[in-house]
């Protein structure tokens, strides 16, 4: 699905639409290798290492001078040990697909942006009116999904760490304070993504600053 919001649904468009795809035994039998793994560390463990990954992260991301906390989290009072260590998050002034392609190239660090499988939610969140909805759509119809609203997803687990944590918050407090891009982006109208230029300037992704990533999701 393209767009999704309270009163109509714009499919993608075939052959996409139609991939159903093979049956995931692969993903079926390392599951189930996951779940071994999961038994032998201990919930109380995992636990314990999510709750401080939780704290850590929407702690550090609330206190950004231009970056917005999505979702229930954002109510004062909620305990930070009450969801997973995962953070949905706008910067001001700056396209979702732009963050997500800043972080990846810059700072090597992989999140997701989007709407996430849940548009009416998040297009709530987001504070879009029925106008705005109205322009997303008819851009969509026109082959163009640069406009379609969206925000960033940060999620962390087992594999990640504090340090992690913190290079995440320290890319995006540099974002958010206006750090110009080493290059330029061009924008793909037909997936909405955002791309470097290749080699401009002398810039290659490859030499970005090392640094490790909060887990996709």
């Amino acid at each position: 699905m393209d767009l999704v919001d309270l009163d109509e649904v714009i499919w993608t468009e075939p052959p996409e639409r139609e991939e159903a795809g093979s049956p995931n035994v692969v993903g079926a039998v390392a599951f189930g290798a996951a779940m071994d793994e999961l038994e032998r560390l201990g919930w109380d463990a995992i636990r314990t290492h999510e709750t401080a990954l939780s704290t850590r992260l929407h702690e550090r991301l609330r206190s950004i001078d231009g970056v917005s906390v999505l979702g229930p989290r954002a109510r004062p009072g909620r305990r930070d040990d009450e969801d997973l260590a995962v953070a949905t998050f706008t910067v001001d002034g700056l396209h979702h697909a732009l963050v997500a392609a800043r972080l990846s190239a810059e700072y090597g660090i992989g999140v997701r942006h989007g709407c996430f499988c849940a548009h009416p939610y998040l297009l709530r969140l987001l504070g879009v009116d029925s106008q705005g909805v109205a322009e997303a759509r008819a851009a969509v119809r026109r082959g163009d999904r640069g406009m379609i609203p969206g925000a960033v997803r940060a999620s962390c687990g087992l594999g990640t760490s504090t340090e992690d944590v913190d290079a995440l918050v320290a890319a995006l407090a540099e974002l958010a304070e206006g750090r110009p891009a080493p290059v330029s982006y061009v924008q793909d109208r037909v997936t909405g993504d955002f791309w470097p230029e290749a080699d401009a300037g002398g810039w290659r992704a490859a030499d970005r600053p090392a640094g490790a990533a909060c887990a996709r999701g």
